[in-house]
Formats: C-alpha cells, sequence, structure tokens
C-alpha cells in the first residue's frame, strides 16, 4: 500500500511540475451572434418544423432501443420482465420502420410532385 501511494506522488510531482510550459495565444473574445436564425417565410418555417419533428422522432426512438435493451438485460430471467423488454424492443424497431417509411414517402412525393417537403421555398407556380 505504502509503494502504491508513492508512486502515485511521484506521478502526480511528474505531471504537475514538470510539464512543459504552454504558449497560448490570447484570443479576443467577441459575443456570437446567430446567424440564420431569422424565418421570415412560411415555407421555411414548416420545413424546419419537420425535421426538427423528425430528428425528434428519431432520438425518441434511440432512447427507447436503448431502454428496452437495458430493461432485458436487467430482467433477471423474470418472465413478465423479459416480455416487457421484448415489447419494447419491437416498438422500438417499429417507431424506426415508421420513420424511415415516413421520409421515403416524402422524399418519393417529392420526386413525383415536384415538391420537396423539407425545402418549401421551391414551390411550383401555378400561373
Amino acid at each position: 500500500m505504502k509503494k502504491k501511494v508513492i508512486t502515485t506522488a511521484i506521478v502526480n510531482f511528474t505531471i504537475l511540475f514538470l510539464s512543459g510550459q504552454v504558449f497560448a495565444q490570447e484570443a479576443p473574445i467577441s459575443p456570437i451572434e446567430p446567424t440564420g436564425t431569422v424565418i421570415s417565410d412560411l415555407g421555411k418555417f414548416i420545413s424546419a418544423g419537420i425535421q426538427v419533428m423528425l430528428i425528434i422522432a428519431g432520438l425518441a426512438t434511440f432512447l427507447y432501443l436503448v431502454l428496452g435493451g437495458f430493461s432485458y438485460i436487467t430482467s433477471g430471467g423474470d418472465k413478465t420482465a423479459v416480455e416487457s423488454a421484448k415489447n419494447k424492443l419491437t416498438y422500438a424497431f417499429i417507431g424506426f420502420f415508421i420513420i424511415v417509411l415516413a421520409w421515403a414517402i416524402t422524399k418519393l412525393m417529392g420526386y413525383l410532385f415536384g415538391i420537396d417537403i423539407f425545402d418549401l421555398t421551391k414551390l411550383p407556380k401555378f400561373y
């Protein structure tokens, strides 16, 4: 035990006091101004909303998949807990499939009708 303490003290001394100097350049700190956050068009707002919803749905599906896997691992052989965990995993995969299918359908409709739902600023003109 005493040897371990001495070794740790030597390593800490070496790291703290014998390390080289750092010559960092001081940079002026200026406030960061957000760019591109002003939405002046309804089409851009809807497109951004759809993209955000798809991202949130994907993250929620991933989280549900992780929780289902954790429940399955920690079920300890209990049949009801294993069944519940399997249901969570099944529902997570179904949710993932629905998200991918929704994305694919919107891309297909955009290709067929010429409307990109993810960029509503380029709507076709009807006049």
